[in-house]
Order: structure tokens, then C-alpha cells, then sequence
């Protein structure tokens, strides 16, 4: 598939949603040539925190910020925060 994970150890949200905003930009900026057309790509990234440490949790986050993020147009960074207990 085309989906994979960084993880930011000691990173707050402000700052991970940040780093993946110019993640979006540096992947925005990128051009291809394939058959003589030009292609561009974008992200849709999907920002989690690690709660109660549970990875599998952690990654169920992840992807649901993930589908909000294409769902708001794409090419962009949503967060998903775990519930407060």
C-alpha cells in the first residue's frame, strides 16, 4: 500500500502536525515525468498521540485522522486525540 508511519518520540502535537505539514509541501513540490506526462503527488496525513500505550490504538488513530484528512479535500494533516479518561 502507499501508507506508512513516523514516529516522533517526545513530540507534542503542535509540533508532529508541523513536521507533517511540511511533509505535505516537500511531497507537494515533487514532479514526475512517466510517459511524457508530468505527475505530482500529495499526502493526506493523519496525526496521533500515543495514550495509554497501546500501539494497535495508536495506529487506529492514526488512520482515522488519516481518512479525515482526505476527506477534507486531501493534501492535507488532520489530528485524531485520544478521549480524555
Amino acid at each position: 500500500g502507499d501508507e506508512f508511519a513516523i514516529l516522533l518520540p517526545r513530540t507534542g502535537v503542535a509540533e508532529a502536525r508541523h513536521v507533517a505539514a511540511g511533509l505535505c509541501e516537500a511531497i507537494r513540490g515533487v514532479r514526475l515525468e512517466h510517459r511524457g506526462r508530468t505527475v505530482s503527488t500529495t499526502a493526506s496525513i493523519g496525526v496521533a498521540r500515543l495514550a495509554g500505550g497501546d500501539p494497535r490504538q495508536l495506529m487506529i488513530d492514526a488512520d482515522l485522522a488519516m481518512y479525515a484528512a482526505k476527506g477534507a479535500g486531501r493534501d492535507t494533516v488532520r489530528a485524531q486525540l485520544p478521549a480524555a479518561a
